[in-house]
């Protein structure tokens, strides 16, 4: 599955979250956790709409026994540091830590062509603690 947005038309690609949601529950067939699907698919979405202009790319795909949740950007090189905010509520790192902690990998790659690559490997049924004990490994 797949869709295709302008950057431009935040409303449209935060809009098809559902679609998303719909589309992840064929290909599992099982329950899955709607919420982390829906956190994650927002924050990847709003911070493409926000950091890149042009064309978003968004794919769902399924291989080696597992869901990926794949955006393609046009914009500039970013660096990938998911760490917990020092204001929760302030702009800047939240959406970054929040697709750190529902998921369970991501690989950011820069594109020969320019762009972006953010893959996201779910795990559509498991919910992740928000903040985990490093320590304990939780």
């Amino acid at each position: 599955m797949a869709w295709q947005f302008a950057s431009e038309d935040a409303e449209t690609a935060l809009g098809s979250r559902d679609d998303f949601v719909a589309a992840l529950h064929l290909q599992v067939g099982a329950p899955i956790d709607e919420f982390a699907a829906k956190v994650l698919y927002t924050e990847v979405v709003a911070n493409t709409v926000r950091h890149a202009p042009g064309a978003i790319r968004i794919v769902l795909e399924a291989r080696d026994d597992a869901h990926w949740l794949c955006v393609f950007d046009e914009g500039p090189p970013f660096d990938w540091a998911p760490e917990l905010p020092v204001d929760l509520y302030g702009e800047g790192g939240r959406g970054m830590f929040l697709i750190d902690r529902y998921s369970d990998c991501v690989a950011v790659e820069r594109l020969a062509a320019g762009g972006n690559a953010v893959r996201i490997k779910l795990n559509p049924g498991a919910h992740a603690p928000l903040i985990r004990n490093e320590s304990r490994g939780t």
